[in-house]
């Protein structure tokens, strides 16, 4: 895909997550609809439950997904996540 459009910083700035997220980014690309709680019912383990929810917002926010470290999710997002799903956040290393 070409980035000639793109600015240094864009690219720079592509597929990554800012050093923190703003309380109102948690809440606009993180937070679990009824939609996205519907999906995760299929879903059994907790470490599933939770890295499923962190790719969804990571989706939302970034519009991609991470593929060369998918746990570089700021761990104010996974915390975040976590308490929606009343899961300990250490899930998502499994």
């Amino acid at each position: 895909m070409p980035f000639e459009f793109l600015s240094d910083e864009q690219i720079a700035r592509y597929g990554r997550f800012p050093e923190e997220p703003s309380t109102a980014e948690l809440e606009q690309f993180f937070r679990l609809d009824r939609s996205a709680l519907d999906a995760l019912a299929t879903k059994r383990r907790p470490a599933t439950k939770l890295g499923w929810a962190v790719q969804w917002g990571t989706v939302r926010m970034l519009g991609v997904f991470l593929t060369d470290d998918p746990l570089a999710v700021p761990p104010e997002a996974v915390a975040f996540v976590a308490e929606q799903l009343d899961l300990d956040p250490a899930h998502l290393a499994d």
